[in-house]
């Protein structure tokens, strides 16, 4: 568990942060969680699937095929993809859940984030309220916390309709095929055929956002794989990592990637 200071002048008076230098902090994500107001632009960024998690999904950008990586984040930190998630565009800061209901507004004290002078960013004005810049962060955090609820229900509703089914993945490793499993995706098939009634209730309830956005997505899956392959095949010639820095937590010779329990 990161180290989360809570934003307040008792915490932080007389310090500053600074925003990292790059995005080198989520190059170990194979999934990054996403709000509901940015589905459609991770859409045509990124496949998305949905997890499990406890019994329950949540909607992901998948983000490479491998335990501890990231096809995203370029060796030097530099982020590859045209949509930044919000989890990483509000780094260092993140909203934690307190007794009793509600959020406190923290930042992670790590990477050299939080300096013990004032020679950085302030987190508060003169008169002690929230700095500018950390206050729009603060309303970013805010909105995707309000969010998290309402895309809850709406993935609960698209399970209840049995629409997210296991999406059966396989890609080329050397001369054999990898499964990918612990994925899941809209069944396109049962979503068109629903009764109007359902439909209807789907449509009123929001959840056609994420089903079409998931659906959307599943194109940039062999875009995905490319990237994998070059990224492979770049390792490979440069000799630049072992065999065993590049499968880590796998079986090699099972042929299977389970990502069910990230």
């Amino acid at each position: 568990m990161p180290n989360l200071i809570p934003v307040s002048p008792e915490t932080l008076s007389n310090k500053s942060w600074r925003r990292p230098k790059d995005l080198s902090h989520g190059s170990q994500d194979t999934f990054c969680p996403l709000t509901l107001s940015e589905l459609a632009r991770a859409a045509v960024s990124f496949p998305l699937a949905f997890v499990r998690n406890e019994g329950s999904f949540t909607i992901v950008a998948l983000q490479s095929f491998e335990l501890g990586k990231n096809l995203f984040t370029s060796p030097d930190g530099r982020w590859l993809s045209s949509h930044i998630p919000v989890s990483y565009s509000t780094y260092p800061f993140r909203l934690s859940p307190i007794d009793g209901g509600g959020a406190v507004l923290c930042i992670v004290n790590e990477n050299d984030c939080v300096l013990d002078d004032e020679s950085q960013h302030p987190f508060f004005g003169s008169e002690g309220s929230l700095d500018p810049l950390v206050n729009e962060v603060f309303k970013t955090l805010s909105q995707a916390y309000n969010e998290s609820s309402a895309l809850a229900g709406i993935i609960s509703l698209l399970q209840d309709m049995d629409l997210i089914v296991p999406w059966e993945i396989a890609i080329p490793k050397g001369a054999n095929m990898r499964k990918i499993e612990g994925l899941y995706k809209i069944d396109e098939g049962i979503l068109n055929n629903l009764a109007d009634s359902d439909f209807l209730k789907l449509r009123s309830s929001a959840a056609l956002v994420p089903a079409h956005c998931q659906l959307i997505s599943m194109q940039l899956l062999p875009e995905l794989i490319k990237l994998d392959q070059a990224y492979s095949d770049l390792v490979a010639s440069e000799n630049a990592l072992s065999s065993d820095k590049l499968h880590v937590g796998l079986s090699v010779d099972s042929g299977t990637l389970d990502l069910s329990n990230l």
